[in-house]
């Protein structure tokens, strides 16, 4: 087992008006060796070799791995960060348990394009899939969070198009862990679907920054 037990730290952002905290969590093992097998069962959205971290992107949330310490840019509170730190320590732990049997990868999947899946649906911003508007269904379509069978008005000939599209990048077989926007206050849900969308586009045009580096504790030096 190579986490048993992490320490939390949150801090606040730098934004006085910000509801939400940032969460780091130091971990009690060295998991540098693993993040290749992890990056191969969670299809990760950046994995750097050196100095080693793998990055993930979940519901408006951007969490890297380090070899000593998880990193969560966006919590609600303590409950959650420790909702999502069990979450990761159990397949950590299950992940390391089976390495003999996953292939490693150094690499990370494409990620499709928020307007190529958009462009394919109804764009009528109906509301049905739970989600106010067409763009945003496609943001989460794009993270693997919402699928095809969410859309109730999508075509079928459009359909069999995004289909074929999304295949390409095997979202139509990834699982991911989801979170219900509707344990969360309205305004709390709002911005996390706004920061979502900006953070998305962001990355699509290569706008987000790299992270700063970490003291050398965190990566195991």
């Amino acid at each position: 087992m190579l986490i048993q037990q992490y320490q939390k730290e949150f801090v606040r952002p730098p934004n006085p008006s910000a509801q939400h905290l940032r969460c780091y969590a130091h971990i009690d093992g060295d998991i540098g060796e693993t993040l290749p097998h992890l990056n191969a069962v969670l299809g990760g959205h950046q994995f750097f070799p050196d100095p080693p971290s793998l990055t993930l992107k979940r519901h408006a949330k951007i969490i890297t791995l380090y070899p000593r310490m998880i990193a969560i840019n966006i919590v609600k509170d303590e409950d959650e960060a420790e909702e999502i730190l069990e979450w990761l320590r159990q397949i950590i732990n299950d992940t390391w348990e089976r390495r003999e049997d996953i292939e490693p990868k150094f690499d990370v999947l494409p990620k499709p394009r928020i307007l190529d899946i958009l462009r394919s649906l109804p764009k009528n911003n109906c509301g049905e899939c739970g989600f106010p508007t067409c763009m945003v269904f496609a943001t989460q379509m794009s993270e693997g969070i919402k699928s095809l069978s969410d859309c109730f008005t999508i075509d079928e000939p459009n359909k069999k198009i995004l289909m074929e599209y999304l295949r390409k990048f095997n979202l139509l077989k990834r699982q991911v862990r989801t979170y219900q926007f509707d344990r969360f206050p309205r305004g709390w849900a709002l911005l996390v679907l706004s920061l979502s969308i900006h953070l998305a586009f962001d990355l699509e045009l290569g706008a987000y920054p790299k992270a700063a580096p970490l003291p050398a504790a965190a990566l195991g030096r």
